[in-house]
């Protein structure tokens, strides 16, 4: 007698049948499979980021700041701070930023502050101009600063955090830039008066 070759679908339908047929026999009902454990997907980029190093947004007072990646050649760093009008009214911008250079705990570098970029470099100053944003308008100024080491007596300055307000004296809000404040040993920064941002 020739026995008959069965194919692995063929014998697999032929085992389900079986133990079908034997449940049934005894009067138990078929008990489903037990549930495969799926592994929990890994967090996306943006949600296992630390929620610190997010922009802050629109501001009590309707002021909403952000920071542009920074521009780094030759030692010079620069990078634009924008101020949008997020509330319902209009406000004046005149003269230039509030800016403070803080560290990974969020305590202020020594580091001085110049209104215009000249003791930096020569990038242009649009100098102050009143400016007027209505809602949803927004003024920007350019913060530059050189990673340069030339004075051995000073430790390298390296700061995390950028602190912003749009004039002395006015509420400010911490910023992280993409990038660090690395001053070297010049500890001086400087920045350009608020001008209209392009549309």
């Amino acid at each position: 007698m020739t026995v008959p070759r069965w194919g692995p679908a063929a014998l697999a339908l032929a085992l389900t049948l079986a133990l079908g047929a034997c449940g049934s026999a005894d009067g138990n009902q078929n008990v489903a499979p037990e549930p495969t454990a799926t592994p929990s997907p890994e967090p996306t980029a943006a949600e296992s980021a630390p929620t610190d190093s997010a922009p802050p947004g629109c501001q009590p007072d309707g002021r909403e700041y952000r920071l542009s990646p920074t521009d780094a050649a030759m030692g010079l760093r620069a990078l634009s701070v924008t101020l949008t009008n997020c509330g319902p009214s209009a406000f004046t911008v005149n003269g230039y930023p509030a800016a403070r250079v803080l560290d990974a705990d969020g305590e202020p570098l020594d580091v001085t502050v110049g209104q215009g970029p000249g003791p930096v470099t020569a990038l242009p100053d649009p100098g102050p101009r009143r400016l007027t944003l209505r809602p949803g308008e927004s003024a920007t100024a350019t913060v530059v600063w050189r990673n340069t080491y030339n004075d051995l007596s000073r430790p390298p300055l390296t700061g995390t955090w950028l602190e912003v307000a749009q004039h002395p004296g006015a509420p400010a809000v911490k910023l992280r830039p993409d990038g660090p404040v690395d001053l070297g040993s010049s500890g001086r920064l400087g920045t350009t008066a608020w001008s209209p941002a392009e549309r």
